[in-house]
């Protein structure tokens, strides 16, 4: 506390000044139009600015859901390819989503947890298991083959 007064007196002259900067930009503001215009531009520019960079870290963070929603979707469809061999047709597929009779492979969505790649047996953890129907010595495929 004794520090906190000392700072003020020590800089009472500056406090002082800016205390009274600001009561005079608050009046120019006030009487003037076009300052109050400049004024609220200015405030909007800078909220529309916080606001934006807000929302960019808020889609940044759910990147994560998205991209477990893109790859889900992105199961579905090769398997609607699968059973329909090569030619969709979103109509009648929905019907048959739930009949994998024809099918020659089934394919479902995960995520490699852990890899060894360097050694002479290349092992692939992932993150789902019997309970998804995937069972040892299954294949496994991404994007790019």
């Amino acid at each position: 506390m004794q520090q906190l007064i000392s700072f003020f007196f020590k800089n009472k002259y500056f406090l002082i000044f800016l205390l009274l900067e600001l009561l005079a930009l608050f009046f120019t503001i006030q009487s003037h139009s076009y300052h109050r215009a400049k004024f609220v531009n200015s405030a909007n520019f800078i909220t529309g600015g916080v606001y934006n960079k807000v929302n960019n870290f808020k889609e940044y963070l759910f990147l994560k859901e998205e991209n477990t929603r893109l790859a889900e979707e992105n199961v579905r469809l090769k398997n609607m390819m699968e059973i329909k061999g090569d030619s969709i047709f979103f109509e009648t597929a929905v019907k048959n989503d739930t009949s994998f009779t024809r099918q020659k492979f089934y394919y479902i969505s995960a995520k490699i947890i852990n890899n060894e790649y360097n050694k002479s047996n290349n092992y692939l953890t992932l993150n789902k298991g019997s309970k998804a129907g995937l069972a040892p010595d299954l294949g496994v495929i991404n994007s790019k083959g």
